[in-house]
């Protein structure tokens, strides 16, 4: 990471039902501590997804501050790119999942976090993923299978407010949800193909790659996971050799496992310890294109819509494409975030 100056100029972009509303009960503390440093702040507060890409997309500001959960940082990361004023994003964890900010080391506590960044800024860069035909970029984890079927449900409970899952935050909002999903979860047959000729991505030297998955036909799909950041779900490390700015992806496979052992298996991903289940692949250092498509090459399934989520948000449904873009958002954290490599 690199030192750098405050902001003369921010935007502090609030989505007030973020983390069950947390986000707006704290954004005037927030403010506050900004304004204090002689900061010209403007503040937003989003009415929707899309409100907030717009704010992004048309502030000029040096910094962008998101006191949101992941969608939230999603929406505001698209919009600054597309923007392109160079402003930089300055991801505060205010929502249920936080799990951006739990993969860049950042506390728990945004007002911590925020007076840390403003005391001591670094910036770094991240890569994000580019997901086709939705046109949404997706710092985190793209997901197909079980685990997007769960995020499904965590999105009606939090549209409706209704149900269990509407009080739950974090980890045991998306476990319950996962273990909902499992009662009618039923595995995919997914193509999966990286088109001949499409350019790599420079990665890194000595970065290990796995072989690339050109043209792979897969049968009872459990989870398909395209990984930038390495979490989702609340703190589920699902490739915990993903790192945000290494230039390279891993898509994270789990096959034919049946209900029983996913089961036993399910806890451990949140130390990433079911990448050793004979069931789970893990293809590394992938820096092509990838596309993903319901049932085989030869015979592509027509079978029900499948969805995709990205960050916890819908995507669409397959067919789908994903390209790796190295270091296309700057990120701006407190001097006290820890290394994201040794």
């Amino acid at each position: 990471m690199t030192a750098v100056s405050g902001p003369a100029a921010a935007l502090l972009v609030v989505n007030p039902r973020a983390g069950g509303s947390r986000a707006g009960r704290i954004a005037h503390r927030a403010a506050a501590l900004i304004e204090a440093t002689g900061c010209r702040l403007t503040v937003h507060w989003t009415a929707d997804a899309a409100d907030a890409h717009t704010a992004a997309r048309a502030t000029d500001a040096d910094w962008c501050i998101c006191l949101g959960g992941d969608g939230t940082l999603q929406s505001v990361a698209q919009g600054l790119w597309a923007g392109g004023a160079g402003t930089a994003l300055v991801p505060l964890p205010a929502g249920r999942g936080n799990d951006l900010c739990g993969a860049l080391g950042l506390p728990r506590d945004p007002l911590s976090v925020l007076r840390a960044v403003l005391a001591h800024p670094r910036s770094m860069r991240l890569d994000a993923l580019h997901v086709t035909p939705a046109d949404r970029l997706v710092l985190g984890v793209v997901s197909i299978g079980i685990d997007a079927a769960a995020n499904a449900l965590v999105e009606q409970a939090q549209r409706t407010g209704r149900g269990v899952l509407a009080r739950l935050t974090g980890a045991p909002l998306y476990a319950g949800a996962a273990l909902l999903a499992l009662r009618t979860w039923r595995g995919l047959p997914l193509h999966l193909a990286q088109p001949a000729g499409t350019p790599a991505s420079p990665t890194p030297a000595g970065t290990p790659a796995s072989p690339t998955p050109a043209g792979m036909d897969l049968s009872d799909v459990w989870v398909c996971a395209v990984s930038n950041s390495g979490r989702y779900g609340g703190g589920m490390r699902i490739s915990p050799a993903s790192q945000p700015d290494d230039g390279c992806y891993e898509v994270v496979l789990i096959t034919q496992i049946g209900a029983p052992a996913f089961l036993r298996t399910f806890p451990r991903v949140f130390t990433g310890g079911h990448v050793h289940h004979r069931r789970v692949q893990v293809l590394a250092g992938q820096s092509r294109p990838i596309s993903i498509t319901l049932g085989s090459a030869a015979a592509p399934e027509a079978v029900s819509p499948v969805p995709a989520f990205g960050d916890g948000e819908p995507l669409g449904q397959l067919p789908l494409q994903i390209a790796l873009l190295p270091g296309v958002i700057e990120v701006i954290l407190p001097d006290s975030a820890p290394p994201l490599r040794p």
